[in-house]
């Protein structure tokens, strides 16, 4: 019994996807941990790659919760800065997302498989409605398969859009129904039914373990453990980076947000 840990260098690994034990992906992540007596198995694709534009729009600059549904060729986030770059010469932008074992927000070297990322992109001397599609190449994900902890963790969509129903975690019951959340453009919380490719959402969950979408297994209803994991970790998610949520508890209609340093606000809406 116990646990290991195989490590590697994903910038030496051939073209292609490589995913080992169903949900690492081998070119976003340099290592993987395994319980003593597991068989590995590596799944290496070199078929045609797809394409898919994530999409960054607004009136005014403002923070957007966004992921990828393909396990990307290049995950490396420089590439996806220059492509910005390219666009708007000159474009302030900020990209995080957030460490739920180590509770804080981090900035990530490459673009992480299955999960939620902060952007914040400020076209500078452009005024008006923008919208920005960053084309990213790389190869379906049929089946979510993500690592989650205790606490709130941002995820991703799969490539196909699935209904909430259809979401399932290992072990079963870890995650608490009622704790979607996705992020609007208006700078609003919003409780989410459906996970759509391209976007990024929250999910509050009791243990570490892996979220699974689709899945099988069902949301089950509040148990006494999930209304405690309420008061300890808040009913909603954490605000964007740079903004402090306020002290009063929300009524589950709205929550107020102090922007700093981006003059953003971040409310729930029914």
């Amino acid at each position: 019994s116990g646990f290991a840990t195989i490590r590697w260098n994903p910038d030496r690994l051939p073209s292609g996807k490589m995913i080992i034990d169903s949900k690492t992906d081998m070119r976003a992540v340099s290592e993987h941990e395994f319980s003593l007596g597991d068989t590995l198995q590596i799944q290496f694709t070199t078929g045609p790659k797809t394409l898919f534009a994530v999409d960054f729009h607004a009136d005014t600059p403002h923070w957007q919760m966004v992921s990828s549904p393909l396990f990307l060729d290049n995950p490396d986030m420089s590439i996806h800065e220059a492509y910005i770059d390219a666009l708007f010469d000159g474009a302030d932008k900020w990209i995080y997302t957030f460490g739920t074992e180590i509770g804080t927000y981090v900035e990530p070297d490459k673009w992480p498989s299955g999960k939620g990322l902060w952007f914040y992109i400020n076209p500078v001397g452009i005024s008006g409605s923008w919208t920005i599609p960053l084309v990213q190449a790389g190869w379906p994900i049929d089946t979510l398969k993500v690592h989650i902890y205790r606490g709130w963790n941002q995820i991703g969509a799969p490539i196909t859009e699935i209904s909430e129903s259809e979401i399932g975690s290992d072990p079963p019951e870890a995650l608490i129904p009622g704790t979607f959340f996705g992020f609007g453009e208006a700078g609003d919380y919003y409780f989410a039914d459906a996970l759509t490719p391209g976007e990024g959402y929250w999910i509050l969950s009791t243990a570490s373990g892996e979220i699974r979408a689709p899945d099988d297994s069902r949301l089950a209803r509040k148990s006494l453990t999930q209304r405690d994991m309420l008061e300890i970790f808040g009913e909603y998610p954490p605000p964007p980076p740079g903004v402090t949520a306020i002290a009063e508890k929300p009524d589950r209609s709205a929550i107020g947000v102090s922007p700093n340093p981006f003059n953003a606000a971040c409310r729930i809406v029914p």
